[in-house]
């Protein structure tokens, strides 16, 4: 079927201005072929080619005069000496004086080697950018994604894009905008010259504001069919932005609402630092701000501690009765907007109270004298490794990250949370050395948590007391089998069994899990290396 005559006069392209896209592209020599056999008919080609300038503003229309033969893809990088004079490679040259520079620049060796695209070193300090692979990354937001190199099939660089937020950003800060020129082309094998209309008149041609289109056929070269052929060439200007908080640090209104009492009024960043009081999250914030590199989740005291998207966006918070996350408001205020967004998605009107200990901390100067289960858990579990009782593997101290309190939102995410604790006790345990205490040989098919339990008899420990203290690690391992077909009754008798009130909410119900388990691998570790 051959393609109608908007698609070569590139009727979906002409009304789109890359301004309003998401990603801007900065350099672009991308082509695609459809079709195994490029003179059978039905055969179609497409390409896309873009070359950029960064030129201030006020030679907007000195940049203007410039055009796909001044710097497409023909135009090359590279320093020179002309005149006793050194020009460097990354600076665009017009009439004697500069006139921009180019934001991706190209390195051209010989026809063996591909050459190589570079992003502009000051595009990349400004940013705050790091390279990871094809894409450089914001370090200061997440790693979030700013720059993007694509390549085609052979490996070959064909498109540099940059998101057009961070782009502006940019180009204000230096009072720049950016210019381009572009050339897309369409064509695909005919097999009758009088399926598009504008064939029989020849060559066409349209002429329309900073673009112009042509089309044509042309008996295809050695063969009996015919090429049908649009090419479409457009000149833009894309302005700069209206300010530049990451590159100018301008200070600009960040209008994230926050709840700040019952009454359900909103505050955003420019009265939050006259708000004293504190603001209410659901605990599922902390999953959402781990999600991000360069996150963080520390403990101060049982209840209290420190959790942010990036290691300079920690917050202090604490955990009231409800489970709710509370922190002082002035601390959210003070975050950037992007991580307000994060925070605002799972802020919940007040109930329940400031956590206790962190009003202590922040209003009665008092430090409790209380300790994170997660920390405990960190530390006795680190211990254990460093003994006989225990084999060390590379994803335990990944593992290790993912036990705290925050994971168990409801019964589903407790059993993964009690997962991760089994991976890291039962299914960490030396079953070898365990036998060899226990007296028993490589058949013996008891399990490593069955195992622990009768090495402390062997110890001394009496069954009972053996048995409990192995309980809170028999649960967790039960629960990570938990069958989703299963009633909820039964795992609630478990939890029971070991001392967790089932009526708190399950963040208290995860935080006594891993408390529980702490308490059992502690004894453990006594036991076995202190005696």
């Amino acid at each position: 079927m051959v393609m109608g005559e908007n698609w070569f006069k590139m009727v979906d392209i002409r009304g789109v201005s890359l301004r309003y896209e998401s990603w801007i592209p900065l350099r672009s020599s991308k082509k695609q072929a459809i079709g195994a056999d490029y003179k059978s008919v039905g055969f179609r080609e497409f390409f896309f080619g873009l070359g950029s300038l960064a030129v201030p503003v006020a030679q907007k229309a000195e940049a203007e005069d410039l055009d796909w033969g001044d710097i497409g893809l023909r135009n090359t990088h590279q320093s020179y000496v002309s005149e006793g004079s050194y020009y460097p490679a990354d600076v665009f040259f017009e009439r004697g004086h500069v006139l921009g520079v180019p934001l991706v620049l190209v390195q051209s060796f010989d026809s063996v080697n591909p050459a190589i695209w570079h992003l502009h070193q000051d595009l990349v300090l400004a940013l705050h950018l790091v390279r990871e692979g094809d894409n450089w990354k914001c370090v200061n937001e997440g790693y979030a994604d700013v720059v993007k190199l694509k390549r085609d099939g052979d490996g070959v660089p064909c498109l540099v894009e940059i998101k057009t937020e961070f782009l502006l950003d940019y180009l204000c800060a230096r009072n720049m905008g950016l210019y381009t020129s572009a050339y897309w082309e369409r064509r695909e094998i005919i097999e009758d010259a009088s399926l598009v209309n504008w064939a029989q008149e020849g060559d066409e041609a349209e002429e329309e504001d900073n673009g112009r289109w042509r089309g044509r056929v042309f008996h295809q070269h050695g063969g009996e069919n015919f090429v049908a052929e649009g090419g479409y060439w457009r000149n833009e200007w894309i302005d700069p932005g209206p300010s530049s908080p990451r590159v100018r640090e301008d200070d600009i209104p960040i209008n994230v609402p926050f709840i700040v009492d019952v009454y359900g009024r909103n505050e955003t960043k420019e009265t939050l630092s006259g708000v004293m009081g504190w603001l209410h999250f659901k605990p599922d914030v902390v999953e959402s701000l781990l999600k991000f590199r360069g996150s963080g989740l520390g403990w101060s005291t049982r209840d209290t501690g420190g959790a942010g998207a990036s290691s300079e966006g920690i917050v202090h918070f604490g955990v009231n009765a409800l489970g709710h996350i509370t922190v002082f408001a002035k601390d959210v205020g003070e975050l950037p907007a992007w991580q307000q967004k994060i925070w605002a998605a799972h802020n919940v009107t007040p109930e329940g109270g400031v956590s206790a200990e962190l009003f202590k901390l922040q209003m009665q100067n008092e430090v409790p004298s209380t300790k994170a289960p997660e920390i405990l858990f960190d530390e006795v579990f680190k211990d254990l490794l460093k003994t006989d009782l225990f084999i060390s593997h590379p994803d335990h101290l990944d593992i290790l990250k993912s036990i705290h309190r925050f994971r168990s939102l409801d019964l589903e995410s407790l059993c993964g949370l009690a997962k991760d604790i089994a991976r890291l006790t039962a299914d960490t345990l030396n079953k070898d050395f365990l036998r060899k205490i226990v007296g028993v040989d490589e058949k013996d098919q008891k399990g490593s948590l069955k195992l622990v339990e009768k090495s402390l008899v062997a110890k001394g420990v009496s069954k009972t007391d053996a048995h409990n203290i192995m309980s809170p690690l028999f649960v967790a391992y039960d629960l990570r089998l938990r069958d989703a077909h299963l009633p909820s009754a039964e795992y609630e008798d478990k939890l029971r069994s070991i001392g967790i009130d089932i009526s708190q909410n399950y963040i208290e119900q995860g935080c006594n899990l891993i408390e529980t388990c702490s308490s059992a691998l502690k004894f453990i570790y006594d036991k076995f290396v202190q005696g």
